[in-house]
């Protein structure tokens, strides 16, 4: 969950009806879960203990994959412009990285009021990892070896720093 939206900042969401997680809250996430494949989902969004729909999305998932599925954007916007609340599907997700000693990375960009950014680290060396990565995008994985590192959020020149994460 990473819409930012106050009115979004705890919601329950629905498949098929039925209530699949309560109180979700912003910058929260689930553990992997089992989702029948090859049938139309309705996924809803409602506000925390409320029945009263704000979003819903109609998504069929293909067997053999794993999805990365984020909720991003504003609620209040009208219409379906790029920053409309939404849900973003990744169908490559994976659970564990490719190589043992690995850790692989998959970067979305969720700033929906932010341009194009690149992802530069700083701590272990690696410099540049992502160029003028878009809102709404997911860059796929990357393998870094397993260790501490420190990513900067840089603006498309690559000149200022917007964020830092370690």
């Amino acid at each position: 969950h990473n819409a930012a939206d106050p009115a979004a900042n705890l919601v329950d969401v629905w498949v098929n009806g039925n209530v699949f997680l309560e109180d979700f809250e912003f910058r929260t996430a689930t553990p992997w879960v089992d989702a029948p494949a090859g049938q139309e989902l309705n996924i809803a969004i409602t506000p925390a203990n409320s029945t009263s729909i704000v979003a819903d999305f109609d998504v069929i998932l293909e067997g053999g994959s794993k999805y990365v599925i984020v909720a991003n954007g504003e609620i209040v916007l009208e219409g379906n412009g790029p920053q409309g609340f939404n849900l973003f599907i990744y169908d490559q997700g994976r659970e564990m990285a490719m190589t043992p000693d690995m850790t692989d990375v998959n970067i979305f960009h969720g700033s929906n009021d932010a341009p194009a950014v690149d992802l530069v680290e700083v701590q272990q060396g690696f410099g540049p990892l992502v160029d003028d990565l878009e809102y709404g995008v997911f860059t796929g994985y990357a393998g870094l070896p397993t260790n501490d590192y420190s990513l900067q959020v840089r603006n498309a020149a690559g000149t200022d720093v917007v964020a830092q994460y370690s």
